[in-house]
Order: structure tokens, then C-alpha cells, then sequence
């Protein structure tokens, strides 16, 4: 990181920069958060109308009728469904007091209200929604119930595939794309008898487009903005993020290359798991690079996140590295007890906003944990020429696995550049210098050579995180936001983010869990007693 493109693209990547320095026989430097200053530039653009032009309006039609039949029923239904977690939701389907088809209704009315033309977190609604609600209420009625998630609703990130949606990135050019198939994880959840509501908006290309690109900003989408107030809203799955905080379906799905999970959930006050790599499917989800990417739950509370990535966790044939789901095993009954007596490393940025360390220490031992503050030293290592390659020869798979109009991202380069000020209005560098890396002075990777530098950068991080927790004596470490999202990200070990305070300021923020490869059920747990000791999250006022 010696260039001023190269400190952009990490801020872009929504890494806490310097996270990915060192070298250079200095030792690694300690955490930091993204600067204020950064935040603040971010909420102010994310506010703006700019290169919205190209955006794509909600079609409500296949609702209106629907919409028509709850319209007096706003209080009734708010009184019913808002405090209601997704437990809740099904013993209210269970015992006749609510249906598939009216929590869809619903769902679809409030972001008629609150998010269209105001946070702009939904992209496209599926126009079959209602139809694959009715389907399953017929067959609760008939007493097939195909899981607890029977009936209940997602907003899938999109990247994500469902039949008879676009799958598009927020990109010009994929506007018109429609997959001939639901991607992997579209299908699990499909079979849970999970409704699939519509897209999410997000940063386009996964924010992987450009040093100036604005966080939550796609050509499609226009800007995702925080339900909280003016405050950065992060990305990529900022979309996802706003639109769990804000009710617009039960759950959403995001996905994360380095900290687009953790960071927006952390500034809209949701829960959200980066799983441990190979737990869940990238089948048909587009991608930066298939050496880091992975889907991930977002929800309002722990219990929600953990009944939706019990369905998300899963062995696809298409998929090698999923052949770890394998060994996952569920947390079970969740325990407010569970740090009770523990360890628990505490390892916060040196930039904290007043008053965070305490209120984060307090809750800590509310739950019953012994605190071992220390020093976390970030490692070296190199994920640019990763992510580089990975954005080039996984994305021309993408497009050859599905159908797509394209062969390669020089197709979609060249697009843009037909019309820049429309298709690509804050720039595309990065997927140009992903076509040619020598331009920052980086190597071109032969298959070989990437192959062999994400094992380093795995073996480097993984060994890193492995050796601080052992030789501190504690099985996961707490951090802030997306402070340790570069490490995690490269040794392809979990992380947990559960909203933890606002700031005089009004913005939310959350503590992170990370732990070591498969301990997502237990990071569940320790969340759990963290959300339980310390319930933070408290649902953004709409207007």
C-alpha cells in the first residue's frame, strides 16, 4: 500500500485501513477504524440524488390488490409483526392469527412507504411473491410445514440468483440479465418454504468498482441511505442491512469479500455472521473472488440469524469447498449464560469514540465474562493481486456458468466506456486494473501463482489469529465493526457482529466476535449472551 489508489481501494473494500500494511521490518500495525472524516463524506454523498438516472422502479403492480386488502389494517399488523421474531412469526402462522400471504403484504407495503424514493435498500420485488406465499399456506393448511421458516420472508442481495428476478450487481450492464435457474442457497431456502421477496440494493460489482464509488451506490439502485439517520450506511451489503433494520422482510442476505457483511450490519444495528469459508454456497452469486467470498445471514436479533443460516449451511456438489458443511453443528438451544465464566479477548481499535470501551466492557461482564484486553497485531499480507485476479477470471466463470451476454470483464469494460457518464458515473478503475494490474505495478498471477499466494495469505492470517487467541488464553476475540475484516477475510474465518450502543450522534455501532475455522455455532452463542446481557438494538423511527 505505497500508493494513494492502493490506501482508495482499501477504503473502498470497507477494510479499516492500514489493516493489510506492514513489511518492511516494521512490526504490523494495530487496529484502527475507518476515519471520521470518511464516514462523514460518505453520509454526506449517500444523501445525494447524483447518477441516479438509470435507477429501476419497484413494480407493485402484481401487489395491488393485496396492498388494497391491508390497508386498514397498518396499527393491527405493526402491533403484530414488528416486535415478532421470525420464532414468533411461525407460531402466529401456526395458530391462524397471521398467514404467508398477509406477512408478504405487509412486508411489500413498507417498503412501498419508507423505502422507495427515501433508503432505496430494494432493488426488484419478485412478482411472484404472493403466489409463492399462497402455495405455502395452501400447504400449511393441508399440514405440510416444510421447516420453522415456513412462510416467512428474504430479501436476497443482489448478486444472488432466483429465478425469474434480475441478477444484475446494481450494474448497467447486467440490467437485463435474468438466470435460467435460483442459485444454490436460493434453492435451500426456497425448500424451507422461505418466501423470496425481491433484491436488495447494494455497492456495485460488490464495491469492487472504483476508488470514488460512494458505499450502498449502484447505477441500478441509486444510494442506499441508514435508517438511522445521516450516517454512512457501508457496503456492500449495505442494502441487505437497511432493509433488515428497517422491516422490510424477515430476513435479508448479504455476502462479503472483506467486511461488506460486518460493517453495514455494525451501522444499521443488525446481526449479521460472515461464516467460516466453505460452509455456505457461491454457486451462482456474483463475484469478486471465489478465495474469499461468501453469503452471509442479516437480522434484527441472534435468534433470527441462527434459524436463517441453519438453512443457508449447506453441501453443493458444484461447490468443492462445501464439503466442509459437512462438519457444521448447530448451536441447538441458544444460552444467555454462555460467556458466563469465560475468556474473552478484547482487542479494540486505538480510535474509539468516547464512552465505547466502557459500555462495551460493561456488557461483557454483565454476561458473566472475564476479560483479557490485549494488543492485537495485524499481520502482513498480500490481498490485492488476490482480489485482482479473482474480479478478472471468476467473474468470466460466472458469466460462462450462467448464460450470461458476456464472456469476460472486458465485455463489461467495454460497455461502460460506450457511455461512462450513465453506466459508470463514479469511474470503473478497479475492474480495469483487474484487466491489467501492472498498471499499480503488481503482477500479472499465473493460476499457479494465485494459487499459491491465497494458501500464504491463509496460512499467514490463519496462523495470526490462531496464535493471539491461543497465547492470550481465549477461544474467539471481540473487536469493533469490521476492525480485523482483512485477517478474517483471508484466513476465511468467521466473524459475528451484534449491535452493541449508538453514539451521541445517534449512529449505531457493533462489537465483533471472531473465532477460529468452524466456530460459528459457538460464536452464536457468545453473541447471544452478549445481545441478551446488553439489548442494544432498538428499530429505526421512519418517516
Amino acid at each position: 500500500m505505497k500508493t494513494q489508489s492502493l490506501t482508495a481501494l482499501l477504503a473502498a473494500l470497507l477494510l479499516a485501513s492500514p489493516v493489510l500494511a506492514g513489511g518492511g521490518g516494521k512490526p504490523p500495525p494495530t487496529l484502527e477504524l475507518l476515519p471520521d472524516a470518511y464516514r462523514a463524506d460518505q453520509a454526506r454523498r449517500q444523501a445525494s440524488r447524483d447518477f441516479e438516472t438509470l435507477r429501476r422502479p419497484l413494480d407493485f403492480t402484481p401487489f395491488a390488490r393485496a396492498l388494497q386488502d391491508i390497508a386498514g389494517r397498518t396499527a393491527e399488523l405493526d402491533a403484530l409483526i414488528l416486535r415478532a421474531d421470525a420464532a414468533e412469526l411461525g407460531r402466529l402462522q401456526a395458530a391462524g392469527q397471521l398467514d404467508a400471504q398477509t406477512l408478504t403484504a405487509y412486508y411489500v407495503a413498507r417498503i412501498q412507504r419508507y423505502d422507495v424514493g427515501k433508503l432505496n435498500s430494494v432493488l426488484e420485488l419478485n412478482p411472484q411473491a404472493l403466489s409463492e406465499a399462497r402455495r405455502l399456506d395452501a400447504e400449511r393448511a393441508a399440514g405440510q410445514v416444510r421447516s420453522p421458516l415456513h412462510g416467512l420472508t428474504v430479501l436476497l442481495k443482489d448478486n444472488v440468483a432466483a429465478a425469474g428476478m434480475h441478477n444484475t450487481a446494481g450494474a448497467a450492464a447486467l440490467r437485463d440479465v435474468k438466470p435460467d435457474q435460483d442459485a444454490f442457497l436460493t434453492r435451500r431456502l426456497r425448500e424451507a418454504g422461505v418466501v423470496i421477496l425481491g433484491k436488495a440494493n447494494l455497492s456495485e460489482w460488490a464495491n469492487f468498482m472504483s476508488a470514488d464509488s460512494v458505499n450502498g451506490y449502484s447505477v441500478l439502485g441509486g444510494h442506499t441511505r441508514n435508517p438511522y439517520g445521516p450516517f454512512e450506511v457501508g457496503g456492500s451489503s449495505s442494502g441487505s442491512a437497511v432493509a433488515a433494520a428497517a422491516h422490510f422482510a424477515t430476513f435479508t442476505v448479504g455476502t462479503e469479500t472483506s467486511g461488506s457483511l460486518i460493517y453495514p450490519a455494525g451501522q444499521t444495528a443488525t446481526v449479521s455472521l460472515k461464516p467460516t469459508l466453505g460452509l455456505v454456497s457461491r454457486d451462482r452469486i456474483i463475484p469478486i473472488s471465489e478465495a474469499q467470498d461468501t453469503a452471509g445471514p442479516m437480522t434484527r436479533t441472534v435468534g433470527d440469524l441462527n434459524a436463517l443460516f441453519s438453512v443457508m449451511v449447506g453441501q453443493d456438489p458444484q461447490d468443492a469447498v462445501t464439503t466442509l458443511a459437512a462438519k457444521y453443528v448447530a448451536p441447538g438451544r441458544l444460552n444467555a449464560d454462555f460467556l458466563r465464566g469465560k475468556r474473552v479477548g478484547l482487542a479494540l481499535p486505538d480510535t474509539l469514540p468516547s464512552g465505547v470501551k466502557a459500555e462495551v466492557e460493561a456488557a461483557l461482564s454483565k454476561a458473566g465474562a472475564q476479560i483479557v484486553p490485549f494488543r492485537w497485531r495485524l499481520a502482513d499480507f498480500d490481498i490485492l493481486p488476490v482480489l485482482f485476479y479473482g474480479m478478472k477470471h471468476d467473474v468470466a466463470a460466472y458469466f460462462k456458468t450462467t448464460g450470461a451476454p458476456y464472456d469476460s470483464l472486458d465485455d463489461v469494460v467495454a460497455f461502460n466506456k460506450a457511455d461512462p457518464k450513465t453506466r459508470a458515473p463514479y469511474g470503473q478503475e478497479f475492474l480495469e486494473q483487474s484487466l491489467k494490474p501492472g498498471d499499480l505495478n503488481l503482477k500479472l498471477l499465473s493460476p499457479a501463482e494465485y494459487e499459491a499466494l491465497v494458501a500464504k495469505n491463509r496460512r499467514i492470517t490463519r496462523g495470526s489469529i490462531d496464535r493471539q487467541l491461543k497465547q492470550n488464553g481465549v477461544e474467539f476475540v471481540v473487536t469493533l465493526s469490521n476492525s480485523l475484516a482483512g485477517e478474517y477475510a483471508a484466513a476465511g474465518y468467521p466473524a459475528l457482529t451484534v449491535p452493541a450502543g449508538r453514539l451521541p450522534s445517534g449512529e449505531p455501532y457493533g462489537v465483533t466476535f471472531v473465532g477460529t475455522a468452524l466456530s460459528d455455532a459457538r460464536l452464536i452463542q457468545a453473541a447471544y449472551a452478549y445481545e441478551q446481557a446488553s439489548p442494544a438494538r432498538q428499530d429505526p423511527a421512519l418517516k
